[in-house]
């Protein structure tokens, strides 16, 4: 069985985003890992639902991006699969993507899922906002 202990991250550099795949602790739970790397509290995006022939794929993003001084609205999109709008900080990890099963537990990616996420997720600015 392939391990699934990647994740892909999205580190801000205004107004770059650039995406690395990084190791993601099988041996930890993912919230707190998660919380550690936003040093906070996090939300998510669902941009693919788990399904019988597919890993679901969750974005989890700052939970409180407006309340960075420098944060931008950012067009999401997973394919043909999702579409939205995302506020994200504009410097610093934007965003982690990994995988989640049909009972909501959230885990890394494969290497194989990962290179999907890196292929069809698509992170683009629309406007950036200045809260100085």
């Amino acid at each position: 069985m392939e391990k699934k202990n990647k994740a892909v991250v999205y580190q801000m550099v205004r107004p770059y985003v650039i995406g690395t795949t990084e190791d993601w602790k099988e041996d930890e739970t993912s919230l707190s890992q998660l919380n550690r790397t936003f040093n906070g509290a996090v939300d998510v995006i669902a941009l693919r639902i788990a399904d019988g022939t597919h890993v679901g794929i969750d974005a989890w993003v700052l939970d409180d991006a407006l309340g960075q001084p420098r944060v931008g609205a950012y067009q999401i999109a997973f394919g043909d699969e999702y579409y939205g709008v995302a506020f994200l900080p504009q410097t610093g990890t934007g965003m982690v993507v990994l995988g989640v099963n049909e009972q909501g537990e959230t885990f890394g990616l494969t290497d194989k899922q990962a290179l999907e996420v890196q292929q069809n997720l698509s992170i683009t600015l629309i406007k950036e906002l200045n809260n100085d």
